[in-house]
């Protein structure tokens, strides 16, 4: 395989304490235009080929994190 293969819990440690930080909106945008951006679309930026990410925010921060990890 070309890509190693990470269980969920390896890496969710690192996800939790992101999460107790304050969000950092720029940062934000910078990670959705170089990980997000090449499927997704947000406001003006991005394409429409992964499903629109308007239904994160009804996600709990887990949930979010673990399609991130491990998308369709």
């Amino acid at each position: 395989s070309l890509f190693p293969t990470v269980a969920w819990e390896e890496v969710a440690g690192g996800y939790r304490k992101a999460w107790e930080e304050t969000p950092n909106v720029e940062n934000g945008r910078v990670v959705f235009r170089k990980l997000c951006s090449s499927c997704h679309r947000i406001e003006e930026e991005g394409v429409h080929i992964g499903p629109p990410l308007a239904s994160v925010i009804e996600k709990s921060n887990e949930q979010l994190a673990l399609s991130v990890f491990q998308p369709n």
